[in-house]
């Protein structure tokens, strides 16, 4: 009989075990969906519980081609961004890690967001960041 409570006991450590795992990791975990709430503007919002960091977004040509890779600041849970740079229409993308360097992306495409527990993005490098990009809009609506 003690083998058995022995082997139960072990069991349930190993199940509660499991369970702390997962839980610690559902609570650093980020999850970058994409919303446009006004016809202009596309936003980033993070949907999940941790910050995303090593933001990267793109949006893909129908050729295949990345028209925009830009690397983004972090962003805390809850917080949104704006893109203002990608066009209506574009498949988005974006690749990000959470605390703990574990990594993510989300597609957006046809306004539908799927999430991915992995960077489905690899070739998805940045080419400028954020405030520069944000710079070089400015100019080009002061000018135009």
């Amino acid at each position: 009989m003690s083998i058995l409570s022995l082997i139960v006991s072990a069991l349930a450590v190993l199940i509660s075990y499991v369970l702390f795992r997962r839980a610690q990791i559902a609570n650093i975990t980020p999850v970058l969906v994409f919303t446009r709430r006004s016809e202009a503007v596309w936003q980033i919002e993070n949907v999940g519980r941790g910050p995303a960091l090593s933001v990267a977004v793109g949006d893909k040509e129908e050729s295949g081609k990345w028209r925009w890779s830009v690397r983004c600041y972090p962003i805390a849970a809850g917080a949104k961004i704006q893109v203002p740079w990608p066009s209506p229409g574009d498949e988005l993308m974006t690749s990000y890690k959470d605390i703990k360097g574990n990594a993510y992306s989300t597609l957006c495409s046809m306004s539908e967001n799927v999430f991915y527990e992995k960077n489905m993005f690899p070739d998805l490098k940045p080419i400028t960041d954020e405030y520069s990009l944000a710079a070089i809009i400015e100019s080009y609506r002061r000018i135009f």
